[in-house]
């Protein structure tokens, strides 16, 4: 399948193996050609070059763990179907592609060296096994030095799973002896809430690494027409900062987010200084963080 400008696509997107159609509309790539230069969908199959092919990505192929045959039933015997985990998030090694932290809804956090053609589990033993965001630290072409994962399932909506806290993960060997001594931070907080956003300020690192955490919940079903909530965080839903690694958390006060559920947590890659939270319901907040006293205006 080839993606050109203004296209209109179906893409086949693999969530460890589980199949989901996603309904693309009106795809628009970066024009990086020049001026004058023929676009991909008018060019031969002699003319297209594999710079073209690779830019364009054409293809899409899964890359694993696959599905378990006959692992789900709707009501029926006979209804077995291939089933496998939704993947919620992927951190790639900056200096190394072929290097990728997954994380699966329920079935903790996965490794491979080799850009997916193996996979190893890292947290089986772990307080929480769903996943909702990952960071890295330390990284370079042979390896990370520390993985930070957020628990709880990161999709606000039903049929999720909440967590227990902060993993922060001191990465040991690398390639297939990869293995991670975990300690679990911010349980007295964060326990029964979802991490939906994660993020290290990368000016910072070590045991005085600053993490941002924004702390949310979805909805568990109990029945086919009815949902159940996981009772408030003892932190409460919102934005906490740590200046120690995860050792401890204070919130921070969003004027305007009134309570709401935060969905997601970036900061600016040119200013790790500016913050973006969105919340449900209420938007999307910039934050700017004072390098004198630390304190955020939202």
């Amino acid at each position: 399948m080839q993606l050109a400008k203004s296209r209109v696509a179906n893409l086949m997107v693999l969530f460890i193996g589980l199949p989901v159609i996603v309904q693309a509309a009106d795809i628009r790539l970066p024009d990086e050609r020049g001026p004058g230069a023929v676009p991909p969908r008018a060019q031969s199959g002699s003319e297209r070059t594999a710079t073209t092919e690779k830019q364009f990505g054409p293809h899409w192929f899964p890359i694993g763990p696959a599905p378990i045959s006959g692992g789900q039933t709707y009501g029926c015997t006979e209804c077995r179907v291939a089933a496998s985990g939704r993947a919620t998030v992927l951190a790639v090694n900056p200096f190394n592609p072929d290097e990728i932290f997954l994380g699966a809804a329920n079935g903790g956090v996965w490794h491979s060296h080799n850009a997916g053609l193996s996979w190893r589990p890292l947290s089986d033993d772990q307080a929480s096994l769903a996943i909702g965001a990952i960071s890295l630290e330390g990284c370079s072409a042979v390896g990370c030095a520390t993985v930070y994962v957020g628990t709880g399932e990161n999709n606000i909506r039903r049929d999720t799973y909440y967590g227990a806290g902060l993993l922060v993960g001191d990465i040991v060997g690398s390639g297939a002896s990869l293995t991670v001594n975990w300690q679990l931070r911010g349980h007295d907080l964060f326990n029964r809430a979802s991490i939906t956003g994660l993020v290290r300020d990368p000016s910072t690192g070590g045991n005085s690494a600053r993490l941002y955490v924004a702390l949310s919940s979805g909805v568990t079903a109990s029945a086919t027409e009815s949902t159940v909530t996981a009772p408030e965080p003892d932190g409460g839903y919102g934005i906490y900062v740590s200046e120690n690694q995860g050792v401890t958390f204070e919130p921070l006060d969003v004027p305007g987010s009134d309570g709401a559920r935060p969905t997601d947590l970036e900061t600016n890659p040119l200013n790790s200084n500016v913050l973006y939270a969105g919340f449900m319901g209420r938007g999307v907040f910039k934050g700017t963080r004072d390098p004198g006293d630390g304190s955020i205006s939202w």
